[in-house]
């Protein structure tokens, strides 16, 4: 039977029969567009995919369209297993014969709902498997395990000194992450790095003060030393009441998140951050009391007066309620899209944190949507300053000669643009200074990837910079204070194609 008699019998058109679809050139022109992003974006799901071509690149084409052609590319993201690690011949486990003998400690990690990520710090005693210690939180410094780690040695008993010295080993990763922080994070983690440092630093010598009251407390045993005044008394109350101090610094962290919270009127979080605050003053107040307990004639005896538990207990319970509630108010805390929308125009937040126009909004928004930060710092290097001032007092001027800088002031830039996202992006940076009679000129300019000096005016030196980071861009540059009183940059990106529209167009005030 031909196609003829066939389409007659099914009552079938012949035009239908043999018509063959054509696709669309948008079609073609949203395959085009989902493959690059997926190519350049690895981790880019649909909803990201669309939202920056609804959003970013202003088309208009359905979100069922789209979905469509998507699922048709095969473009959903794949879970990749994890790769194992197998070794030929393991190590032996070592079986303990006792309780506190060894312990085990060890972190793991999860996320939320909303895709952040949560970490927990375990310690357990390998010969009846008891959990001597659990801390959960989104961030657990060195600080926080080491502190757990005190905790267990005072109601367990005191563990070996490899555990004391690992602490101090994780003080020092603890000021080492500190210090790069302060180089290469943003403003809010360059401000709680200085107090990390404050607080890693006292722990660290908190650790020491336990390690030199260790080795005292062994010599005493052997040469049968007892008595009130011995060294390792006295070491034991100042490594508690550095504690106590380091439990301080909790508390101005505390304050510090409460009072960012408040200027985005995230008040929930903010009571939250206050309750933790007070939380943590009982505790430094608890173990300094139990310090001094100690020295006086042992923990064990020396109660608070309530429920017949020791000062140290106190400590150690109001420890682990204030870190209970800081995670309730990093749970509690706005995400970037909360508080985008809190300084919109519609937003709640105060009026000198709002964006204030609407071109403000959508350039703040293309930012977050891209992952895209700029920040712009001029201040005074106190430590190169107070150097200099320190130098040029012990040494006479030298007539008609050029005088040494005795004040420094450092202008520092930080772009963090991801680097899929630069061959698709014109961005262009620059960086004027502004002398003491008011006239400016431009230093400095960073154009897709490319630095390059503009002006070598009297008093600056030659910029650096720093792009050893992934996906920040770090500009360096010290001047002489008496010279020059403020900065400014200027960043703008467009689109790399031919309509160059722009995305971002800021000028930062320093």
């Amino acid at each position: 039977m031909n196609i003829r008699h066939a389409c007659q019998t099914f009552a079938v058109s012949e035009t239908c029969f043999g018509y063959q679809a054509k696709a669309s050139d948008e079609n073609a022109r949203i395959v085009d567009w989902l493959v690059r992003l997926t190519t350049t974006y690895r981790d880019w799901g649909f909803g990201l995919c669309f939202l920056y071509l609804r959003n970013v690149k202003g088309f208009g084409w359905s979100h069922k369209r789209v979905c469509r052609i998507y699922r048709e590319l095969e473009l959903n993201l794949r879970i990749k297993p994890k790769k194992r690690l197998v070794r030929e011949k393991p190590d032996p486990l070592a079986v303990p014969e006792s309780i506190n003998q060894v312990w085990s400690m060890d972190f793991m990690h999860d996320q939320l709902a909303d895709g952040r990520s949560f970490r927990l710090f375990n310690v357990l005693d390998d010969f009846n498997r008891e959990g001597l210690a659990i801390e959960v939180d989104l961030s657990l410094p060195s600080a926080r395990v080491i502190r757990s780690l005190e905790q267990v040695i005072e109601w367990r008993g005191k563990g070996t000194l490899v555990l004391n010295s690992a602490g101090a080993v994780l003080q020092l990763l603890s000021l080492s992450k500190a210090a790069n922080m302060l180089t290469y994070g943003t403003e809010k983690e360059r401000q709680m790095a200085v107090a990390g440092l404050a607080g890693s630093g006292m722990g660290l010598v908190a650790a020491s003060l336990e390690i030199g009251e260790s080795v005292y407390s062994e010599l005493e045993r052997i040469r049968n030393v007892n008595g009130g005044g011995s060294r390792a008394r006295y070491l034991k109350l100042a490594a508690g009441r550095i504690s106590a101090v380091a439990v301080l610094i909790d508390v101005g962290l505390a304050a510090i998140a409460s009072y960012k919270s408040l200027e985005t009127k995230d008040n929930d979080a903010a009571i939250a951050y206050v309750i933790q605050g007070f939380i943590f003053l009982g505790a430094a107040a608890a173990v300094w009391m139990g310090a001094s307990a100690t020295f006086a004639g042992g923990a064990s005896v020396a109660t608070a007066g309530a429920l017949s538990i020791s000062w140290t207990g106190w400590g150690l319970i109001l420890v682990g309620l204030g870190m209970l509630v800081g995670y309730i108010a990093l749970l509690l805390q706005d995400t970037p899209t909360e508080e985008w929308a809190s300084k919109s125009i519609w937003g709640n937040a105060n009026q000198k944190y709002k964006w204030n126009s609407s071109q403000r909004e959508q350039e703040e928004l293309n930012k977050l949507l891209l992952g895209i930060k700029v920040e712009f710092e001029f201040s005074t290097s106190w430590i190169k300053t107070l150097g200099a001032s320190a130098a040029a007092a012990d040494t006479l001027p030298i007539l008609g000669g050029e005088q040494e800088r005795i004040w420094t002031q450092s202008a520092e830039v930080r772009l963090w643009l991801p680097q899929g996202l630069r061959p698709l992006l014109h961005y262009a940076l620059t960086l004027a200074l502004t002398d003491r009679k008011n006239v400016s000129a431009t230093v400095y300019s960073y154009i897709d990837g490319v630095g390059k000096v503009e002006a070598q005016l009297p008093g600056m030196d030659m910029p650096r910079l720093d792009e050893s980071q992934n996906d920040l861009v770090l500009i360096t540059m010290e001047v002489d204070g008496t010279r020059f009183q403020s900065g400014q940059v200027e960043v703008t990106l467009n689109e790399a194609d031919a309509d160059r529209q722009v995305l971002v167009q800021q000028i930062l005030q320093g």
